[in-house]
């Protein structure tokens, strides 16, 4: 594709080469060769795709672009990748951002390294800057802000370090900006794993010792919650049993959004007190949108509609496919053949998870609630022993508190999952929503079982559009437990109570509970708008 006139106009024609284990002979001897030049100026070479390529041993500094394409074996592999860019190509700091960073254009296996404390202060030397980029709900490739979820102590500037991966010579270039106070680095570079653990554990304690306590804001709107209680009460699977279109169709209208070839980046850079920090670069790139034809992408849907779950490979399934599948380009509108072209991969999901959703058997009985409805504003004292943070830009950490909201009734906020935590940061961006909250346990709980068993979704907000407002009940669920028993059961019950409580000709504005897969919140990137759209099952 890079190889050829479709792909920008042939820019690319001679400056791509390919290396893999498959290679023989002169073809090998060929590429190589190339391989060892990609340094000279001379050299056309600008992008090398490589196939079981490129691990430990290849010193080359001028790699400014890391992509991933397939999933790694290992942790080991992932961290071999990275170490291919992690070298500066002039030997120091030049001071041009674009010039001393490289891009990970983010990959679940990369995603997860960055995660590993371990990983940062083994792997990165302390000046190194890493950019992570991902693709938001309006088709802008912007980076996740989650970066680094843990602290970490960064070796000192100044002494001689070994490189990204294990096995590499090339020793780091010195830091030529100004020195942080920090202890000296262990011999090798590498951090003593129990001074660092006995340092958190100190950290911990001391942090248990100050427990905080919080209460609404007053300049922030109320969140008044309703009440009620509940009430007793009581073959061959085929996509043609699929009835119900609108899924459909809502998915393609939620697809639809316009690829921005402007791509912002995050650097990864420690701060005063060693920890690895996540903060907007200023440098901005452009990126190159592809033109696939509808009817390829139209076939790919369909591809993917028949690996679903309890689908079988017959001629008059492939039918009902290409029916839904159609479905969802029509949501798409005029615009079908360029959003497919950007999201393709997403759409494929997407419509095979919908479509196993749709496929799906589940029995059991309702909660009945009663239309005695009583209303309690939302005012209770939280108490927390965690680290307070002056911000929420920083990834998740269940150990702490993030302040800096301008829309939460409460002036700190923490989480207990990454999906809640983004959810709360796309809360607090949209411009409609006046207030929101993170619900804690007895906030607003749902019974949804028989036997009385209760619940807390994990957010309300409250929504106000030309002076109608809409009150958002929000659960958020990791993709391997979105689809367990008792999460649908909650689900229904939520829905349930919703719509008792909206009948009971009480409550201000309409209430709606939405349920948000963790696939749901990293799709939408910080929009909420998309998030409901994914999330209106």
């Amino acid at each position: 594709m890079f190889d050829s006139e479709a792909f920008d106009n042939g820019a690319w024609i001679g400056r791509t080469l390919l290396v893999h284990s498959n290679l023989k002979g002169d073809e090998k001897e060929a590429a190589l060769a190339a391989l060892e030049d990609v340094e000279d100026p001379q050299s056309p070479v600008r992008v090398i795709i490589s196939v079981g390529m490129l691990k430990e041993g290849w010193d080359v500094k001028n790699v400014y672009v890391i992509a991933s394409m397939r999933a790694s074996v290992s942790s080991v592999l992932t961290e071999q990748t990275l170490g291919r860019g992690m070298r500066l190509p002039f030997g120091t700091y030049t001071g041009v951002e674009m010039l001393d960073t490289v891009e990970v254009l983010a990959h679940e296996r990369y995603e997860a390294l960055l995660a590993k404390r371990q990983a940062l202060n083994e792997k990165f030397i302390d000046h190194a800057v890493l950019a992570e980029i991902r693709r938001t709900a309006e088709g802008k490739l912007v980076a996740r802000r989650k970066i680094v979820n843990e602290a970490a102590d960064v070796i000192p500037a100044g002494a001689a370090q070994n490189d990204a991966v294990a096995g590499d010579k090339t020793p780091a270039a010195q830091q030529t900006s100004g020195s942080l106070p920090v202890e000296p680095a262990p011999a090798g570079g590498i951090v003593d794993l129990q001074r660092l653990l006995g340092k958190a554990k100190d950290a911990a304690e001391q942090t248990e010792s100050n427990i905080r306590k919080h209460y609404p804001l007053p300049d922030r709107a109320e969140i008044a919650i309703p009440y009620t209680q509940k009430v007793a009460s009581k073959a061959v699977i085929s996509l043609n049993q699929i009835h119900d279109d609108a899924p459909f169709t809502a998915l393609g209208k939620a697809l639809a959004t316009e690829a921005d070839t402007e791509l912002r980046r995050t650097l990864l850079r420690p701060d005063e007190g060693g920890t690895v920090r996540g903060v907007q670069a200023e440098a901005r790139v452009e990126a190159l949108a592809l033109d696939i034809p509808l009817e390829t992408s139209r076939a790919g849907l369909v591809k993917a509609i028949m690996r679903a779950p309890s689908v079988r490979p017959e001629a008059g399934e492939a039918r009902a496919a290409q029916r839904l599948a159609d479905l969802v380009i029509d949501g798409m509108g005029t615009g079908a053949q360029k959003h497919l072209s950007a999201f393709w991969e997403r759409a494929c999901r997407r419509l095979t998870n919908l479509v196993t959703d749709q496929l799906k058997k589940v029995a059991g009985q309702d909660v009945v609630f009663s239309d005695e409805v009583k209303f309690q504003r939302l005012q209770k004292e939280r108490q927390v022993a965690k680290e307070h943070l002056g911000g929420h830009s920083e990834p998740h950490s269940k150990s702490v508190a993030y302040n800096g909201w301008k829309k939460c009734l409460y002036e700190y906020a923490w989480f207990d999952t990454s999906p809640e935590y983004k959810a709360a940061q796309a809360l607090d961006e949209a411009p409609n929503v006046i207030v929101w909250a993170r619900l804690h346990i007895n906030d607003l709980p749902i019974t949804w079982t028989q036997e009385g068993r209760e619940y807390n979704p994990d957010l309300v907000a409250i929504e106000e559009v030309d002076g109608q407002r809409t009150c958002w009940l929000i659960e958020t669920k990791m993709n391997k437990d979105a689809n367990a028993e008792d999460v649908q059961a909650k689900a229904k019950a939520a829905k349930t109570w919703a719509n008792t409580v909206n009948n009971s000709g009480k409550v201000d504005g309409r209430w709606h509970y939405i349920l948000l897969t963790e696939d749901d919140v990293n799709d939408a990137g910080l929009d909420w708008n998309q998030m409901k759209a994914f999330g209106a099952r």
